[in-house]
């Protein structure tokens, strides 16, 4: 007989999940944004001026 998990390590493994899913999602977003605007057939050329350039 196998035991069940209880609610409480249930709801840690989906809180745990749905972390991983939310900052891996914010984590990747500009590597695909980047993507899309320098690559395909409406592709912006990688040239400075069309890349910002930011120093603080």
């Amino acid at each position: 007989m196998v035991a069940k998990p209880s609610n409480k390590s249930r709801q840690t493994l989906l809180v745990l999940g749905a972390l991983g899913v939310v900052f891996g999602d914010i984590g990747t977003s500009p590597l695909y944004a980047l993507k899309a605007c320098f690559s395909g057939h409406h592709a912006v050329p990688s040239a400075q001026l069309n890349v910002a350039k930011y120093s603080h």
